[in-house]
This record gives structure tokens, sequence and C-alpha cells, in this order.
């Protein structure tokens, strides 16, 4: 069962990339990882980096996927982007966005992108 819903992830995930891509977003890395960090895909559109955190799930409503990125998931994902801006010597505008994948019994794909869906808090 593990795998099958790890396969189901990387799944949405290559969905997410396919998806970006056809809207002609840079991908620059895929599983972006940091200590316990990870950022699923790292992209730039209007110059502007976008950290997506992608939520692949069995049909159901967009907003429980999007309910379903935690405070804690949140700040790791930040955690993440700060090293690799850092890395990157990046300066520039930035927002984390998240990717819902939708995918039923039937193999039909709905796929909602929700841009600057959290920030930094003090």
């Amino acid at each position: 069962m593990a795998a099958e819903h790890i396969n189901f992830g990387r799944r949405g995930e290559q969905l997410a990339v396919e998806f970006l891509n056809e809207l002609e977003v840079t991908i620059l890395a895929q599983n972006y990882r940091w200590s316990r960090a990870e950022v699923d895909i790292i992209a730039t559109l209007d110059s502007c980096l976008h950290f997506v955190e992608v939520k692949t799930r069995a049909w159901q409503d967009w907003d429980d996927a999007l309910s379903s990125v935690s405070i804690k998931q949140q700040h790791r994902v930040m955690k993440a982007a700060s090293r690799f801006m850092e890395d990157e010597d990046y300066d520039g505008d930035f927002q984390f966005d998240v990717i819902v994948v939708l995918i039923d019994a039937g193999d039909n794909i709905k796929i909602k992108w929700v841009r600057d869906a959290f920030g930094f808090w003090d």
C-alpha cells in the first residue's frame, strides 16, 4: 500500500510538471531537498521564483487537498526555499504555490494551480 501511495504522489508531481511546461513555466528543480525539508517543484515565471508543493488526491474537492498543506509542512518548504535562494544568491521576487492534482478511478485528471498560497510569518 505504501508503494502505491508513493507512486500515486509521484504521478501527480509529474502531471504537475507537464501542466507547468504547457504554460511555458521554466522548471529549475524537482524534489529539492535540504536537511528534512523538501520542495516538490522550483520554477520561474515572469521573473518570479515559484516554490510549489504538489498535492495529489483521489477525486475529492479542492479545499480538502489545499487544507492538507499543514503549517509544519509550509515551514519545511520555506526552509528549503530559503536555502535554495541562499545557494543561488537569489534576491528577487518569490512565492509559495500549491498545485492540486485530482485523479478519479476512471483516470480523469483535474489540476488547479493556487499561486501565492502561503507565505512567511513573523
